[in-house]
């Protein structure tokens, strides 16, 4: 079985690429979407935060003129003065309705704040979704990996870390229930057959001058915990299930010629090396045996993912550092080339082609329409969007006479060929505002003005509540704001 591009030629890889790049898109446009939205609130969080630090400065020189005033009046008169006593009691009224104010202000702020924060951590939770769609099903060429698989309450329980080629590191949770080897507690002789005694120790003899050697029975031992990376791999195995005391522990280092380090786990003592001159060639065979045999399960068991932890670009955690649209880039950039030979052998120019030639001669063949990827890609904001111009789906970008705009614009049709007047142009750089930009502006517009109410005039005894609304803190937000939005 072989894949074949459009034009019969034999294709490289041994997987329908064409289900990946539409599965990568329907997965990275929407992640590119939430991003978008995720970078919006971030700025509207900054936005409350530089209205509130401006309003308590403006309310602070409030509270210092009126206090000056204040004093100038009190100064002039004596104590008895029932003009004195009067300034001195609404001066300490007037401060006390502005420090309440400014509370009052401030919680209503970061309530908002709070608000905005936690709808963040929900749509990151909603990219993450959207790449587990694509992360679950497909993979890239591996750079490195390692998981760990342990038994605990009675079941195993594994996680993998996968470093691609596109330096795109990816935790997983694995599936052992879907693993033939890993659904249940497994013991060393499941592995390797008939009884194994392995000596482990010397022991002073009672009554013998020569120490007495001391063997370990592993057929019995239950597999705990399997630690693999691309350096070595750890096994730690133990009579009982329940019981965490005691077993052995075996590593080995990966190489040419695999070296190994076999420690006897003490309850008291903790990890103790066991002489290598206690083991003879037959049980060293037996230990590489039992390993390779681990090793085979464990490369089964990666490829039982269960769901999608965590995504990692430069050590630190794609959601944490906003850096979606670089992964996306970086996919992109990878599949580029592979695409474009794709498109340049596809016999019709609005869609991509695959063949599979199967063992018994018989074809199967793979179309993918780019009219439907343009489509999709064109939803999102224009820097966004261009992030997928190296795929070369049917997209080129040429000099228009316009203005001097650059204008990205479909490739040519074929003579008398029918053009989709659905798919519009992205203009790039020009001055020009489509009906989604429209709508994006009214919305900013609209959110700017959605604060509209003044604060409450105060009753004539000078006791003032102040209730401050999220109407009344946008009011304030677009008074400090004066005519800069046009």
């Amino acid at each position: 079985m072989r894949f074949l591009y459009g034009d019969l030629s034999e294709f490289p890889l041994k997987e329908n690429v064409l289900a990946l790049l539409s599965d990568f898109i329907d997965a990275a446009v929407p992640a590119l979407d939430l991003h978008h939205k995720i970078e919006g609130l971030l700025e509207s969080i900054e936005s409350d935060r530089s209205f509130l630090s401006e309003s308590f400065q403006e309310i602070d020189h409030l509270q210092k003129t009126l206090k000056g005033v204040f004093r100038e009046v009190v100064e002039s008169r004596s104590a008895e003065d029932v003009v004195s006593i009067m300034a001195s009691g609404a001066a300490e009224q007037v401060n006390k309705f502005l420090d309440d104010g400014k509370g009052k202000l401030e919680a209503k702020v970061e309530e908002r704040i709070a608000r905005t924060q936690e709808e963040i951590r929900s749509l990151k939770q909603d990219i993450m979704s959207e790449l587990a769609k694509f992360f679950l099903v497909h993979s890239f060429p591996v750079g490195s990996k390692a998981s760990r698989c342990s038994l605990a309450h009675g079941n195993y329980e594994g996680r993998s870390e996968i470093l691609d080629l596109n330096g795109i590191k990816l935790g997983y949770s694995l599936d052992t229930g879907a693993s033939e080897f890993f659904s249940k507690p497994r013991k060393f002789s499941e592995l390797i057959s008939g009884r194994t005694d392995l000596p482990v120790q010397t022991k002073k003899g009672w009554l013998k001058k020569e120490p007495v050697v001391q063997s370990v029975r592993l057929d019995d031992m239950f597999v705990f915990e399997i630690i693999d990376d691309d350096v070595g791999t750890a096994i730690r195995i133990r009579p009982k299930i329940e019981d965490e005391k005691g077993g052995l522990l075996i590593r080995i280092k990966k190489a040419d010629v695999p070296s190994f380090e076999l420690l006897r786990v003490d309850e008291d003592a903790g990890e103790i090396p066991v002489s290598k001159d206690l083991l003879n060639s037959e049980h060293v065979e037996v230990l590489m045996m039992f390993w390779k045999e681990i090793l085979s399960r464990l490369e089964d068991l990666y490829g039982k993912k269960k769901d999608l932890l965590w995504v990692k670009l430069g050590g630190e955690k794609l959601l944490d550092s906003g850096q979606t649209p670089e992964l996306v880039r970086r996919i992109v950039e990878y599949l580029a080339p592979t695409i474009r030979e794709i498109d340049a052998r596809s016999p019709a120019m609005e869609e991509l082609c695959l063949k599979l030639e199967r063992e018994d001669g018989k074809r199967e063949e793979f179309y993918l329409q780019k009219e439907k990827l343009v489509e999709s890609i064109g939803s999102l904001p224009e820097e966004l969007a261009s992030i997928f111009l190296p795929l070369g789906l049917a997209l080129e970008i040429e000099e228009e006479e316009q203005g001097g705009d650059i204008q990205e614009v479909s490739q040519p049709p074929d003579p008398g060929e029918t053009v989709n007047s659905e798919v519009q142009p992205i203009l790039i750089g020009s001055n020009l505002v489509d009906e989604e930009d429209e709508e994006e502006l009214q919305a900013q517009v609209d959110s700017d003005s959605e604060y509209s109410d003044e604060l409450d005039e105060e009753p004539d005894d000078f006791e003032i509540d102040v209730d401050l609304s999220e109407e009344d803190i946008s009011s304030k937000e677009n008074e400090g704001s004066g005519g800069e939005q046009d």
